[in-house]
């Protein structure tokens, strides 16, 4: 079976999973539990990302991630080799995981009350508990109670559907059935357009920086829209009133996003804005 699509994209929730290399345990005992959550929090701190489910079985485990500015691939090895280091405790070599982590981005909102079921009905699946509250090495509790055993996660965030008050009992009545993992066969949770969607966004930004390749400087746009008209790139750059000056810094700014820049780095350049560079760009449209 070839090999899921990856794709990785800040703001976006992500099902991660993991499994033992040849279903070596990943987890002995509790103490290796609760050191692999500790490296969660850790890795998950600095790499701006959130958790929103969690269950360490035996020999893997689930989880529902939200994205930070840091791929998400780059953290989750992050962790997989500071984790490996267990293999010391054990005097095993080689291996601890079987491979990357599988990681199917979340497309529609809708399948993350359906995956947080998932996720907490593991253990049930695997004949370990007759019901997930029974279950202690997941987050079924922090839903129910707002709190955990295992000590505080500060990299913790409830995914939509779970962040007002009615927390509890949605979760409540959400549990009260077991649901199926929804269909990732294709490195994706979501319908067909959604994915269609985010390629589009992909293709579009992969043009932009093919573009970029021959592009001029913004220095370079500055300094000949400063010599038309007769004024230095300091005084383009400056704070004041003249509509002239204004007018020719408006056209800069255009002219870089032409070229490829994005508003947030033309606004630093002219030290404005974002807003401001985009009502110039609208302004020509």
């Amino acid at each position: 079976m070839a090999e899921k699509v990856r794709q990785y994209h800040k703001g976006f929730w992500y099902h991660v999973y993991a499994r033992g290399l040849q279903e070596v345990p990943l987890f002995v005992s509790d103490d290796e539990r609760i050191w692999f959550i500790e490296k969660i929090d850790e890795v998950f701190i600095r790499r701006q990302i959130k958790l929103g489910a969690l269950s360490l079985m035996g020999t893997h485990y689930h989880m529902l991630l939200k994205m930070g500015p840091v791929s998400l691939d780059k953290a989750l090895n992050g962790l997989h080799m500071t984790y490996s280091h267990v293999n010391k405790k054990r005097a095993r070599c080689g291996p601890l995981f079987r491979s990357r982590p599988g990681a199917d981005i979340i497309l529609n909102d809708s399948y993350l009350q359906q995956l947080v079921s998932y996720i907490h009905y593991n253990a049930v699946k695997a004949g370990l508990v007759r019901k997930p509250c029974n279950y202690k090495w997941h987050t079924d509790e922090i839903y129910r109670t707002g709190k955990w055993k295992h000590g505080s996660l500060q990299c913790w965030e409830f995914p939509p559907y779970f962040k007002d008050r009615d927390r509890t009992k949605i979760y409540k009545d959400l549990m009260e059935e077991e649901v199926d993992c929804p269909d990732s066969r294709r490195g994706y949770i979501g319908a067909k357009n959604e994915w269609d969607k985010i390629q589009r966004r992909n293709n579009s930004r992969k043009e932009r920086f093919l573009d970029r390749r021959n592009r001029k400087t913004m220095e370079e746009i500055a300094g000949v829209k400063a010599k038309e008209g007769n004024i230095t790139v300091k005084i383009l750059k400056r704070r004041g009133r003249s509509q002239p000056v204004a007018n020719m810094r408006q056209e800069a700014m255009v002219e870089m996003y032409e070229q490829g820049y994005g508003p947030t780095e033309i606004g630093e350049y002219f030290n404005r804005s974002k807003s401001t560079v985009m009502h110039a760009i609208n302004r020509k449209k």
